[in-house]
């Protein structure tokens, strides 16, 4: 899998990968607030959506990114950048 920071307008880093651009945008949304470790109904009440649409939503990220668990997919968001790591409090 090739993946990689790309830089963005105004200096800002942009995802560059194969698999995460294969998502739809909401599927990218909620890949980000899933690896914030956002619970499904903080997201569905959050994006006015059902939670069983979150849990669609996430098993379809799964499928698309071959990933088979959280903490994989928090893994896979760290890599590309879309969550900081470093900011999160022992």
């Amino acid at each position: 899998m090739e993946e990689r920071l790309a830089e963005g307008e105004g200096g800002a880093a942009k995802v560059a990968d194969a698999s995460y651009a294969n998502l739809t945008s909401r599927e990218q949304e909620i890949l980000r607030h899933l690896a914030e470790g956002a619970s499904l109904k903080a997201i569905s009440e959050q994006l006015c959506i059902s939670p069983k649409t979150v849990e669609n939503h996430r098993t379809n990220i799964m499928a698309k990114l071959d990933l088979r668990s959280t903490i994989e997919l928090v893994r896979y968001a760290a890599r590309l950048g879309l969550i900081d790591v470093d900011s999160w409090k022992s």
